[in-house]
């Protein structure tokens, strides 16, 4: 029984002992490199979908697949956007271990801290955001959570679309009732 070879790599640049010279790559095309991605996002979302933004992040998803409308979207990522500002005023580390940096400084730095003003604004507007989300209970905070900022599957739709409804009617993003009913 032969082993098979190794797959040659064409015309590239070797050595007289046969190895690859240095700084040799297989070039490959986009395609061939989002191709993972994009078969498992047209499984989610659909194939004409696939490539959207919005395919890449869970409240995306849900988005696309038509369980929510745009407002209840814009107000999900109206949401995100709020509680990454009040943790960075904080200075709160991220909570997604691929994103921290083990070696840095916590904190803000002293050359670029935001005013005192800007500082309360964003932890008033992040309070008046967490009393409106209570409204819609605990069930709904924890899946909001969970799917906006966590990236997490949505196991509730109902739940979330309850607590994005909520988000919406503070954030005033023209949402329509009868829409989210």
């Amino acid at each position: 029984m032969s082993r098979k070879s190794k797959k040659k790599s064409g015309s590239a640049a070797r050595f007289p002992n046969g190895q690859l010279r240095p700084g040799y790559r297989k070039r490959e095309t986009e395609q061939e490199a989002t191709a993972i991605a994009r078969a498992y996002r047209s499984r989610l979302v659909g194939a004409t979908n696939a490539m959207r933004p919005e395919a890449g992040y869970s409240l995306g998803r849900v988005y696309l697949q038509g369980l929510i409308t745009s407002p209840l979207h814009e107000a999900g990522l109206q949401y995100a956007a709020l509680v990454e500002a009040w943790q960075r005023v904080q200075g709160l580390p991220s909570p997604f271990p691929a994103a921290m940096d083990l070696s840095g400084v916590r904190g803000l730095t002293l050359y670029s801290s935001p005013a005192d003003a800007a500082i309360k604004r964003i932890t008033n507007d992040y309070m008046k955001m967490q009393t409106a989300l209570s409204d819609a209970g605990r069930k709904a905070i924890g899946t909001v959570r969970e799917v906006c900022l966590y990236d997490g599957d949505c196991a509730d739709i109902e739940s979330l679309k309850l607590g994005l409804t909520s988000l919406a009617k503070f954030f005033k993003t023209g949402v329509d009732m009868r829409a989210c009913a």
